[in-house]
């Protein structure tokens, strides 16, 4: 009779500790979840969070143009780009957008070398499917509008301005509702 609480008692130890217990995948999910959308800073760099996985990131937090995206093995096409590495950083945004899965980024100018210049350039991520396009936003246009078509956008896209949005996640943790 003895040995029973004693046996209890380590039955009790042995569930309680985390390596035994098993683990709810679902609320793991949600966790990290809450992380991604809660997080201001990762590490050295401060971050606003898009569509997980996409952020913005910047190694200073500030209001020189140092925030960009990063995506590493980028599956990314479009008129007139050619990939040159195994990451793509695309910075100097002045305009956001997300509508369902598509996040729009616009910047006031981008180097294409295979234009010899710098133009004002529109990326788009399909955050499903991982892709990205990548144009020119005044000379494609018409490329541009195709492929948000293609993906199941119709119509403008509600756009922010950039600084708006970084100020008011670093300041309240939200982002805007109407994306």
């Amino acid at each position: 009779m003895q040995q029973f609480p004693l046996l209890f008692l380590l039955f009790l130890l042995l569930n309680s500790c985390e390596f035994f217990s098993e683990k709810n995948p679902e609320e793991a999910e949600k966790a990290e979840e809450e992380y991604f959308y809660s997080s201001k800073k990762d590490g050295d760099l401060w971050r606003v969070p898009l569509v997980r996985p996409y952020e913005m990131v910047s190694p200073m937090n500030s209001n020189l143009n140092d925030w960009y995206l990063s995506v590493d093995h980028p599956n990314i096409t479009g008129p007139g780009y050619n990939p040159s590495s195994t990451e793509f950083q695309f910075g100097g945004v002045y305009h956001i957008g997300i509508r369902d899965s598509i996040i729009r980024l616009d910047n006031e100018n981008d180097h294409w070398p295979t234009f010899a210049g710098m133009y004002p350039t529109t990326l788009l991520i399909n955050t499903k499917t991982h892709e990205l396009f990548i144009a020119r936003t005044k000379e494609n246009k018409k490329e541009l509008d195709d492929q948000l078509r293609a993906w199941g956008i119709a119509g403008e896209m509600n756009m922010h301005f950039w600084d708006e949005v970084k100020d008011s996640y670093q300041k309240t943790g939200k982002l805007p509702t109407n994306w």
